[in-house]
């Protein structure tokens, strides 16, 4: 089980929301080092609070390198540009060890330019959401692309093909939270 405290959530400004959130859910009124599971966070405060505070724990980047990846590839079908999805391989690759940090970084240079190319809301979110799993930073990468597929799955729900993308995003969603509780190692 992944855990963290309130000091470390703390030390990284979560927005005030989501904090005063969290506190209430503990019956607290400030911070300490009593640990919290992230799968206790994700029943408090929800999906994207919990994968926010994946960047407070240690220790599990390719874990978090590889939900990232996930993500994307929920709406792989949306990246026109092959850089994209080449971006998604080289992630996965280098999450598991078996690619460079000089390929993850040519990787992402062609995947922003696939981002440039793009045409449409739903390609621009899909192309950056591949460009993003290249991130230095895994846990700060998972809730971008976490972000940016959601905000695609959005946007095919206010277009002509709205209840097509509701669904799609509801199913997007249930996905990852199970995928994030398996990971985190809570039963569900």
């Amino acid at each position: 089980m992944w855990t963290t405290t309130l000091n470390k959530i703390l030390s990284r400004d979560p927005c005030e929301g989501g904090w005063y959130e969290l506190l209430q859910s503990l019956n607290k009124t400030r911070a300490d080092d009593v640990p919290i599971s992230l799968g206790y966070i994700l029943k408090s405060n929800g999906l994207e609070d919990a994968i926010w505070a994946l960047r407070t724990v240690n220790g599990h980047d390719e874990e978090i390198r590889l939900f990232a990846v996930v993500c994307a590839r929920q709406i792989q079908h949306l990246m026109s540009d092959p850089r994209s999805i080449q971006a998604l391989d080289v992630a996965e690759r280098f999450a598991t060890g078996r690619a460079t940090n000089e390929e993850r970084t040519r990787a992402r240079l062609l995947a922003l330019a696939a981002i440039q190319d793009a045409a449409g809301l739903e390609t621009i979110h899909a192309s950056s959401a591949a460009f993003y799993t290249l991130g230095a930073n895994a846990a700060a990468a998972a809730s971008l692309v976490f972000s940016l597929v959601d905000k695609a799955l959005n946007h095919i729900h206010k277009s002509s093909r709205g209840e097509r993308g509701s669904i799609a995003r509801a199913s997007f969603r249930h996905k990852q939270s199970d995928y994030f509780i398996t990971m985190v190692g809570e039963k569900q």
